[in-house]
Protein backbone atom coordinates (compact mmCIF):
# COMPACT_ATOMS: atom_id res chain seq x y z
CA UNK A 1 0.00 0.00 0.00
CA UNK A 2 1.16 3.11 -1.44
CA UNK A 3 0.86 6.50 0.27
CA UNK A 4 -0.57 8.46 -2.69
CA UNK A 5 -0.75 12.10 -0.41
CA UNK A 6 -0.99 13.99 2.60
CA UNK A 7 -5.18 12.62 2.88
CA UNK A 8 -4.31 9.06 3.72
CA UNK A 9 -2.21 10.01 6.57
CA UNK A 10 -5.04 12.72 8.15
CA UNK A 11 -8.10 11.70 6.89
CA UNK A 12 -8.14 7.99 5.77
CA UNK A 13 -11.46 6.21 4.81
CA UNK A 14 -12.80 3.69 6.61
CA UNK A 15 -12.23 1.19 4.05
CA UNK A 16 -8.42 2.09 3.57
CA UNK A 17 -7.74 1.62 7.44
CA UNK A 18 -9.41 -1.59 7.34
CA UNK A 19 -7.25 -2.60 4.10
CA UNK A 20 -4.52 -1.24 5.87
CA UNK A 21 -5.10 -3.66 8.98
CA UNK A 22 -5.99 -6.58 6.51
CA UNK A 23 -2.32 -6.30 5.01
CA UNK A 24 -0.67 -5.72 8.38
CA UNK A 25 -2.30 -9.23 9.50
CA UNK A 26 -1.38 -10.90 6.65
CA UNK A 27 2.51 -9.79 6.90
CA UNK A 28 5.22 -12.72 7.46
CA UNK A 29 8.16 -12.04 9.87
CA UNK A 30 10.74 -11.19 7.46
CA UNK A 31 13.74 -12.21 9.77
CA UNK A 32 16.82 -10.78 8.95
CA UNK A 33 15.06 -9.47 5.13
CA UNK A 34 13.75 -6.51 4.37
CA UNK A 35 11.02 -4.84 5.76
CA UNK A 36 8.44 -3.69 4.56
CA UNK A 37 7.39 0.03 3.92
CA UNK A 38 5.16 1.71 6.80
CA UNK A 39 1.96 2.23 5.81
CA UNK A 40 0.15 5.52 6.62
CA UNK A 41 -2.12 3.68 9.33
CA UNK A 42 1.26 2.13 10.69
CA UNK A 43 2.65 5.89 10.56
CA UNK A 44 0.14 7.59 12.92
CA UNK A 45 -0.20 5.02 15.43
CA UNK A 46 3.79 5.27 15.66
CA UNK A 47 2.87 8.98 16.27
CA UNK A 48 0.32 8.60 19.08
CA UNK A 49 2.30 6.24 20.82
CA UNK A 50 5.58 9.10 21.03
CA UNK A 51 3.00 10.28 23.47
CA UNK A 52 3.40 8.17 26.11
CA UNK A 53 7.00 6.89 24.94
CA UNK A 54 10.16 9.40 24.45
CA UNK A 55 12.11 7.10 21.81
CA UNK A 56 15.21 9.97 22.35
CA UNK A 57 16.06 7.90 25.22
CA UNK A 58 16.69 4.70 23.65
CA UNK A 59 19.21 3.81 21.00
CA UNK A 60 20.12 0.86 18.88
CA UNK A 61 21.89 -0.87 21.65
CA UNK A 62 18.69 -0.20 24.24
CA UNK A 63 15.80 -0.45 22.17
CA UNK A 64 14.91 -3.80 23.67
CA UNK A 65 14.76 -2.22 27.01
CA UNK A 66 11.86 0.61 25.44
CA UNK A 67 8.50 0.58 27.00
CA UNK A 68 4.74 -0.49 26.18
CA UNK A 69 3.69 -0.01 23.97
CA UNK A 70 6.98 -0.14 21.35
CA UNK A 71 7.33 -4.12 21.68
CA UNK A 72 3.35 -4.37 21.22
CA UNK A 73 3.52 -2.41 18.26
CA UNK A 74 7.09 -4.32 17.09
CA UNK A 75 5.34 -7.15 17.24
CA UNK A 76 2.43 -6.76 15.72
CA UNK A 77 3.99 -4.42 12.72
CA UNK A 78 6.86 -7.94 11.94
CA UNK A 79 9.50 -5.36 12.49
CA UNK A 80 12.12 -4.41 15.23
CA UNK A 81 12.00 -1.84 18.31
CA UNK A 82 14.78 -0.02 16.57
CA UNK A 83 11.92 0.43 13.02
CA UNK A 84 9.17 1.09 15.42
CA UNK A 85 11.75 4.02 17.31
CA UNK A 86 13.44 5.19 14.34
CA UNK A 87 10.01 6.00 12.44
CA UNK A 88 8.99 8.25 15.61
CA UNK A 89 12.26 10.05 15.19
CA UNK A 90 11.49 10.53 11.20
CA UNK A 91 8.60 11.89 12.58
CA UNK A 92 9.79 14.89 14.65
CA UNK A 93 12.86 15.49 12.50
CA UNK A 94 15.20 13.99 14.78
CA UNK A 95 16.77 11.37 12.38
CA UNK A 96 16.51 11.84 8.55
CA UNK A 97 15.86 10.33 5.71
CA UNK A 98 12.37 9.73 6.70
CA UNK A 99 9.57 8.86 4.36
CA UNK A 100 8.15 11.58 2.03
CA UNK A 101 5.51 12.21 4.42
CA UNK A 102 6.60 12.32 8.27
CA UNK A 103 7.48 15.63 8.96
CA UNK A 104 4.17 16.76 7.30
CA UNK A 105 1.79 14.42 9.14
CA UNK A 106 3.88 15.35 12.41
CA UNK A 107 3.53 18.56 11.96
CA UNK A 108 -0.46 18.83 10.82
CA UNK A 109 -1.52 16.14 13.56
CA UNK A 110 0.04 17.43 16.81
CA UNK A 111 -1.08 21.10 16.07
CA UNK A 112 -4.38 19.82 16.51
CA UNK A 113 -4.53 17.24 19.02
CA UNK A 114 -8.29 16.50 19.06
CA UNK A 115 -8.12 15.22 15.42
CA UNK A 116 -5.52 12.95 16.22
CA UNK A 117 -7.23 11.63 19.16
CA UNK A 118 -10.16 11.36 16.23
CA UNK A 119 -7.97 9.37 13.96
CA UNK A 120 -6.19 7.07 16.91
CA UNK A 121 -9.63 6.11 17.48
CA UNK A 122 -10.80 5.54 14.09
CA UNK A 123 -7.66 3.20 13.19
CA UNK A 124 -8.08 1.06 16.76
CA UNK A 125 -11.76 0.87 15.82
CA UNK A 126 -10.23 -0.61 12.10
CA UNK A 127 -8.42 -2.52 14.02
CA UNK A 128 -10.76 -4.19 15.91
CA UNK A 129 -13.39 -4.98 12.80
CA UNK A 130 -9.81 -6.59 11.51
CA UNK A 131 -9.55 -8.99 14.06
CA UNK A 132 -6.85 -7.30 15.74
CA UNK A 133 -8.01 -7.45 19.47
CA UNK A 134 -6.21 -5.90 22.43
CA UNK A 135 -3.74 -8.45 22.88
CA UNK A 136 -2.09 -7.20 19.68
CA UNK A 137 -2.69 -3.80 19.43
CA UNK A 138 -3.57 -2.42 23.27
CA UNK A 139 -5.26 0.90 23.73
CA UNK A 140 -2.12 2.27 24.97
CA UNK A 141 -3.67 6.09 24.76
CA UNK A 142 -6.84 4.72 26.89
CA UNK A 143 -9.35 6.39 24.64
CA UNK A 144 -11.27 4.11 22.54
CA UNK A 145 -13.26 2.88 24.93
CA UNK A 146 -14.20 6.79 26.38
CA UNK A 147 -16.61 6.56 22.83
CA UNK A 148 -19.91 4.73 23.57
CA UNK A 149 -19.45 4.67 27.28
CA UNK A 150 -22.81 4.91 28.54
CA UNK A 151 -23.79 1.88 26.37
CA UNK A 152 -24.50 -0.87 28.32
CA UNK A 153 -23.22 -4.87 28.21
CA UNK A 154 -25.62 -6.96 27.42
CA UNK A 155 -28.36 -4.26 26.66
CA UNK A 156 -28.28 -3.03 29.95
CA UNK A 157 -27.76 0.46 31.63
CA UNK A 158 -24.11 0.95 32.46
CA UNK A 159 -22.45 3.43 34.38
CA UNK A 160 -19.33 4.73 32.50
CA UNK A 161 -17.49 1.75 33.92
CA UNK A 162 -18.32 -0.54 30.82
CA UNK A 163 -18.00 0.04 27.03
CA UNK A 164 -18.26 -1.91 24.68
CA UNK A 165 -16.81 -1.90 20.80
CA UNK A 166 -18.19 -4.64 18.55
CA UNK A 167 -17.95 -7.77 20.18
CA UNK A 168 -15.60 -6.14 22.61
CA UNK A 169 -16.15 -5.32 25.91
CA UNK A 170 -14.51 -2.94 28.70
CA UNK A 171 -14.90 -3.39 32.64
CA UNK A 172 -12.63 -0.36 33.82
CA UNK A 173 -11.57 -0.88 37.45
CA UNK A 174 -9.20 1.06 39.56
CA UNK A 175 -5.90 -0.35 38.70
CA UNK A 176 -7.11 -1.73 35.63
CA UNK A 177 -9.08 -2.75 32.75
CA UNK A 178 -10.55 -6.36 31.86
CA UNK A 179 -11.15 -6.84 28.31
CA UNK A 180 -13.85 -10.14 26.93
CA UNK A 181 -14.06 -10.34 23.23
CA UNK A 182 -15.92 -13.52 22.21
CA UNK A 183 -12.56 -15.84 22.73
CA UNK A 184 -10.25 -13.97 24.95
CA UNK A 185 -10.37 -12.17 28.23
CA UNK A 186 -7.20 -9.50 28.84
CA UNK A 187 -6.27 -7.08 31.75
CA UNK A 188 -4.55 -4.26 31.04
CA UNK A 189 -3.04 -1.50 33.27
CA UNK A 190 -1.89 1.09 30.44
CA UNK A 191 -3.13 3.81 32.34
CA UNK A 192 -1.67 2.82 35.77
CA UNK A 193 1.25 4.09 37.23
CA UNK A 194 3.09 3.64 40.16
CA UNK A 195 1.53 -0.13 40.17
CA UNK A 196 4.35 -2.96 41.91
CA UNK A 197 4.10 -5.53 39.11
CA UNK A 198 4.51 -5.51 35.64
CA UNK A 199 1.65 -4.00 33.61
CA UNK A 200 2.10 -5.90 30.45
CA UNK A 201 -1.44 -6.10 28.74
CA UNK A 202 -2.11 -10.51 29.98
CA UNK A 203 -4.52 -12.84 28.00
CA UNK A 204 -6.25 -16.14 28.84
CA UNK A 205 -8.67 -18.34 26.31
CA UNK A 206 -12.03 -17.50 28.06
CA UNK A 207 -12.42 -21.63 27.55
CA UNK A 208 -9.79 -21.94 30.13
CA UNK A 209 -12.00 -19.95 32.81
CA UNK A 210 -12.94 -22.33 35.56
CA UNK A 211 -14.42 -20.12 38.19
CA UNK A 212 -14.82 -16.34 38.84
CA UNK A 213 -14.33 -15.70 42.26
CA UNK A 214 -14.93 -12.94 44.77
CA UNK A 215 -12.31 -12.01 46.91
CA UNK A 216 -12.12 -9.09 49.80
CA UNK A 217 -9.55 -6.69 48.69
CA UNK A 218 -8.87 -4.67 52.17
CA UNK A 219 -8.72 -1.20 50.59
CA UNK A 220 -10.92 1.67 51.98
CA UNK A 221 -11.09 2.90 48.40
CA UNK A 222 -13.10 -0.30 46.52
CA UNK A 223 -16.05 -1.99 46.47
CA UNK A 224 -14.80 -5.18 45.00
CA UNK A 225 -12.22 -8.01 43.58
CA UNK A 226 -12.99 -10.52 40.98
CA UNK A 227 -10.56 -13.35 40.49
CA UNK A 228 -11.25 -14.87 37.21
CA UNK A 229 -9.68 -18.67 38.19
CA UNK A 230 -7.77 -20.32 34.96
CA UNK A 231 -7.61 -23.91 35.19
CA UNK A 232 -4.36 -25.06 36.93
CA UNK A 233 -3.90 -21.40 38.42
CA UNK A 234 -3.71 -20.90 42.40
CA UNK A 235 -6.05 -18.45 44.44
CA UNK A 236 -4.84 -15.17 45.15
CA UNK A 237 -2.34 -14.73 48.19
CA UNK A 238 -4.81 -14.02 51.30
CA UNK A 239 -5.46 -10.15 51.97
CA UNK A 240 -4.52 -9.26 48.78
CA UNK A 241 -4.61 -5.45 47.75
CA UNK A 242 -3.07 -5.77 44.46
CA UNK A 243 -1.61 -8.89 42.02
CA UNK A 244 -0.59 -9.23 38.41
CA UNK A 245 -3.52 -11.29 37.92
CA UNK A 246 -5.84 -8.57 39.50
CA UNK A 247 -8.06 -5.55 38.65
CA UNK A 248 -10.02 -3.54 41.92
CA UNK A 249 -13.09 -2.44 41.27
CA UNK A 250 -14.27 0.82 42.88
CA UNK A 251 -17.75 1.69 44.75
CA UNK A 252 -20.66 1.78 42.82
CA UNK A 253 -19.41 -0.74 40.26
CA UNK A 254 -21.17 -3.33 41.61
CA UNK A 255 -23.40 -3.75 38.96
CA UNK A 256 -20.45 -3.52 36.26
CA UNK A 257 -18.71 -7.04 37.95
CA UNK A 258 -21.79 -8.17 38.17
CA UNK A 259 -21.99 -8.07 34.45
CA UNK A 260 -18.89 -9.65 33.97
CA UNK A 261 -19.38 -12.11 36.64
CA UNK A 262 -22.26 -13.55 34.51
CA UNK A 263 -20.52 -12.96 30.96
CA UNK A 264 -17.58 -15.23 31.70
CA UNK A 265 -19.27 -17.54 33.86
CA UNK A 266 -23.08 -17.61 33.17
CA UNK A 267 -23.87 -20.32 35.68
CA UNK A 268 -22.44 -17.48 38.38
CA UNK A 269 -19.70 -19.85 39.82
CA UNK A 270 -18.65 -17.86 42.96
CA UNK A 271 -16.16 -17.68 45.96
CA UNK A 272 -17.72 -18.47 49.28
CA UNK A 273 -16.84 -14.80 50.37
CA UNK A 274 -19.25 -13.33 47.88
CA UNK A 275 -22.35 -11.90 49.79
CA UNK A 276 -24.52 -13.97 47.23
CA UNK A 277 -22.85 -17.10 47.98
CA UNK A 278 -22.86 -19.77 50.42
CA UNK A 279 -19.79 -22.86 51.13
CA UNK A 280 -21.78 -25.83 49.93
CA UNK A 281 -22.81 -27.77 53.02
CA UNK A 282 -22.34 -24.97 55.46
CA UNK A 283 -25.29 -23.28 56.36
CA UNK A 284 -23.52 -20.56 57.55
CA UNK A 285 -23.76 -17.01 55.88
CA UNK A 286 -20.78 -15.60 53.52
CA UNK A 287 -18.77 -12.13 54.72
CA UNK A 288 -19.80 -9.44 53.35
CA UNK A 289 -16.46 -8.50 51.08
CA UNK A 290 -15.21 -5.40 51.21
CA UNK A 291 -14.45 -5.24 47.45
CA UNK A 292 -15.13 -7.29 44.07
CA UNK A 293 -11.65 -8.05 42.15
CA UNK A 294 -11.30 -9.41 39.16
CA UNK A 295 -7.65 -11.67 38.87
CA UNK A 296 -6.56 -13.60 35.85
CA UNK A 297 -4.22 -16.43 36.15
CA UNK A 298 -3.28 -15.98 32.53
CA UNK A 299 0.19 -17.44 32.52
CA UNK A 300 -1.56 -20.91 33.44
CA UNK A 301 -3.07 -21.30 29.99
CA UNK A 302 -0.20 -23.11 27.98
CA UNK A 303 0.49 -25.86 26.56
CA UNK A 304 1.61 -28.81 29.44
CA UNK A 305 5.04 -29.35 29.78
CA UNK A 306 6.49 -33.13 28.22
CA UNK A 307 7.73 -35.42 30.71
CA UNK A 308 11.00 -37.78 30.10
CA UNK A 309 13.61 -34.78 30.52
CA UNK A 310 16.91 -36.17 30.47
CA UNK A 311 19.38 -35.61 33.23
CA UNK A 312 22.78 -35.40 31.37
CA UNK A 313 22.87 -31.01 32.60
CA UNK A 314 20.66 -28.11 32.28
CA UNK A 315 21.39 -27.36 28.37
CA UNK A 316 20.45 -31.22 27.89
CA UNK A 317 17.20 -30.84 29.19
CA UNK A 318 16.83 -27.74 27.76
CA UNK A 319 17.02 -28.80 24.55
CA UNK A 320 15.16 -31.84 24.93
CA UNK A 321 12.23 -29.91 26.03
CA UNK A 322 12.66 -27.31 23.18
CA UNK A 323 12.74 -30.59 20.48
CA UNK A 324 9.51 -31.71 21.65
CA UNK A 325 7.69 -28.64 21.96
CA UNK A 326 8.46 -27.83 18.30
CA UNK A 327 6.89 -31.49 17.53
CA UNK A 328 3.85 -31.15 19.64
CA UNK A 329 2.80 -27.75 18.06
CA UNK A 330 3.02 -29.22 14.59
CA UNK A 331 6.85 -28.68 13.53
CA UNK A 332 9.78 -30.87 13.55
CA UNK A 333 13.61 -30.03 15.11
CA UNK A 334 16.89 -31.62 15.50
CA UNK A 335 19.94 -30.19 16.70
CA UNK A 336 22.16 -28.56 14.30
CA UNK A 337 25.69 -30.68 14.25
CA UNK A 338 29.28 -29.69 14.17
CA UNK A 339 29.35 -26.92 16.23
CA UNK A 340 29.99 -26.86 19.93
CA UNK A 341 26.85 -24.09 20.25
CA UNK A 342 23.39 -25.64 21.14
CA UNK A 343 21.51 -24.92 18.18
CA UNK A 344 18.52 -26.65 16.67
CA UNK A 345 16.85 -26.03 13.04
CA UNK A 346 13.24 -25.87 12.92
CA UNK A 347 10.92 -26.98 9.88
CA UNK A 348 7.02 -25.67 9.99
CA UNK A 349 5.08 -26.96 6.47
CA UNK A 350 4.77 -23.84 4.24
CA UNK A 351 7.86 -22.20 5.79
CA UNK A 352 11.69 -22.11 5.27
CA UNK A 353 14.04 -23.51 7.85
CA UNK A 354 14.99 -21.37 10.36
CA UNK A 355 17.96 -22.19 12.73
CA UNK A 356 17.87 -20.91 16.72
CA UNK A 357 20.02 -20.61 19.57
CA UNK A 358 19.17 -22.52 22.57
CA UNK A 359 19.99 -21.31 25.93
CA UNK A 360 18.43 -22.66 29.12
CA UNK A 361 18.19 -22.02 32.88
CA UNK A 362 17.77 -23.25 36.33
CA UNK A 363 18.65 -19.97 38.38
CA UNK A 364 18.15 -16.95 37.99
CA UNK A 365 20.19 -15.56 34.59
CA UNK A 366 21.00 -17.47 31.61
CA UNK A 367 24.83 -17.00 30.18
CA UNK A 368 25.77 -16.57 27.10
CA UNK A 369 29.51 -15.79 25.90
CA UNK A 370 31.16 -11.94 25.32
CA UNK A 371 31.96 -13.52 21.37
CA UNK A 372 28.37 -13.71 20.80
CA UNK A 373 28.54 -9.83 20.25
CA UNK A 374 30.63 -10.86 16.67
CA UNK A 375 28.56 -12.24 14.24
CA UNK A 376 31.69 -14.09 12.73
CA UNK A 377 32.02 -16.45 15.42
CA UNK A 378 28.61 -18.19 14.92
CA UNK A 379 29.04 -20.53 12.75
CA UNK A 380 25.22 -22.42 13.31
CA UNK A 381 23.28 -19.48 10.96
CA UNK A 382 20.80 -18.62 13.64
CA UNK A 383 18.12 -15.97 12.93
CA UNK A 384 16.55 -15.89 16.68
CA UNK A 385 17.85 -16.94 19.94
CA UNK A 386 15.58 -19.40 22.19
CA UNK A 387 15.41 -18.18 26.37
CA UNK A 388 14.19 -21.68 27.92
CA UNK A 389 13.30 -21.50 31.64
CA UNK A 390 13.42 -24.69 33.34
CA UNK A 391 11.69 -23.45 36.57
CA UNK A 392 8.43 -22.52 35.22
CA UNK A 393 5.60 -24.93 35.33
CA UNK A 394 4.09 -25.02 32.30
CA UNK A 395 7.73 -24.18 30.99
CA UNK A 396 8.01 -20.86 29.55
CA UNK A 397 10.58 -19.53 26.31
CA UNK A 398 12.12 -16.47 25.00
CA UNK A 399 12.65 -15.73 21.42
CA UNK A 400 14.59 -12.91 20.19
CA UNK A 401 15.36 -12.07 16.79
CA UNK A 402 19.62 -12.74 16.83
CA UNK A 403 20.55 -9.01 16.40
CA UNK A 404 18.76 -8.09 19.04
CA UNK A 405 20.63 -10.27 21.34
CA UNK A 406 23.98 -9.10 19.95
CA UNK A 407 22.93 -5.46 20.72
CA UNK A 408 22.41 -6.77 24.15
CA UNK A 409 25.13 -8.46 25.30
CA UNK A 410 27.68 -5.81 23.01
CA UNK A 411 26.11 -3.37 25.48
CA UNK A 412 26.78 -5.31 28.45
CA UNK A 413 30.27 -6.48 27.89
CA UNK A 414 30.72 -2.85 27.40
CA UNK A 415 28.75 -1.98 30.46
CA UNK A 416 31.43 -4.34 32.15
CA UNK A 417 34.80 -3.27 30.75
CA UNK A 418 34.00 0.35 31.63
CA UNK A 419 32.99 -0.67 35.90
CA UNK A 420 36.06 -2.70 35.23
CA UNK A 421 39.27 -1.20 37.20
CA UNK A 422 41.41 -2.30 34.91
CA UNK A 423 39.03 -2.47 31.88
CA UNK A 424 38.83 -6.03 31.83
CA UNK A 425 35.88 -7.36 29.84
CA UNK A 426 34.37 -10.42 31.42
CA UNK A 427 34.61 -13.70 28.97
CA UNK A 428 30.68 -14.42 30.15
CA UNK A 429 27.98 -12.25 30.48
CA UNK A 430 24.39 -12.95 32.41
CA UNK A 431 21.22 -12.63 30.57
CA UNK A 432 18.42 -11.72 32.40
CA UNK A 433 15.33 -11.40 32.70
CA UNK A 434 14.40 -7.82 31.87
CA UNK A 435 16.65 -8.09 28.43
CA UNK A 436 14.09 -11.20 27.18
CA UNK A 437 10.94 -10.05 28.69
CA UNK A 438 9.67 -8.91 25.28
CA UNK A 439 9.93 -11.90 23.60
CA UNK A 440 7.65 -14.30 26.20
CA UNK A 441 6.33 -17.38 24.39
CA UNK A 442 6.97 -15.67 20.78
CA UNK A 443 6.63 -18.94 19.42
CA UNK A 444 4.85 -17.39 16.26
CA UNK A 445 7.97 -16.22 15.44
CA UNK A 446 9.16 -19.52 14.71
CA UNK A 447 6.17 -20.49 12.59
CA UNK A 448 4.31 -21.93 15.39
CA UNK A 449 1.25 -21.41 17.23
CA UNK A 450 1.39 -19.97 20.19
Amino acid sequence: MVANGLADFVNPTDAELDDAWRSVAARVDPGSGRQVNFIPAEVVTCLCAMRVVDHSRFGSSSALRAPFPIPELARLFKRPNTSVLAKMANLDGSRPNGGRYDREVYDVLTADPSALDSLYWRILSAARRQGVGPDLLPDFLGLIDTVDSAAAVDGSAGTGATAILGSVRWFTGLDGEVIVDDTHVWITRERVSDYPFPTNPRRAPRSAVRACVILPAGRADADGLVHILVEGADALPENSTSHPDAVVFGYHQRREFELLVNLLIPSGTLHPDNECSEVPGDSAPARQPLVSAVALDLDSAVQPQPSGFANDGVASRGLEWFIEEVRSRGGDAARVPDTPRTAVRISVPGRNPVVVRIKSRTGTTWTASSSDQDPRVDDTGAAYWVFVDLNDRPRRIYVLPNDNVREAIREVVSLQGARSPRGRKARKVSVNIEMVRVGRDRWDLLGLPR
